[in-house]
């Protein structure tokens, strides 16, 4: 099994690694990197799994780094945009 598929497990729940990753202090930087260096298909399931929780992650400094990096992520790469609206006003 892959690493990132490994820590996003089968399902996410408030008490699920990847979700207390993208809220810790320090954490949230490897959660940043993964979606730097996932490929397609890793990269596509984390914006899967991270996507319901952008209201939450809204209210976390450390939250609002990782949806920076996605909407980076996302319009480099030309994708549509995540529902909810941006962090910062963008995505």
């Amino acid at each position: 099994m892959d690493p990132v598929r490994e820590l996003m497990g089968h399902t996410f729940s408030p008490h699920s690694a990847l979700y207390t990753m993208m809220r810790d202090q320090y954490a949230n930087y490897v959660v940043q990197k993964m979606i730097e260096v996932a490929d397609a298909p890793q990269r596509k399931l984390l914006v899967h799994k991270i996507r319901p929780h952008i209201p939450a992650l809204r209210k976390y400094t450390y939250g609002k780094h990782i949806l920076a990096k996605l909407e980076k992520y996302l319009i480099k790469n030309e994708l549509v945009p995540m529902p909810g609206g941006p962090a910062n006003g963008s995505i």
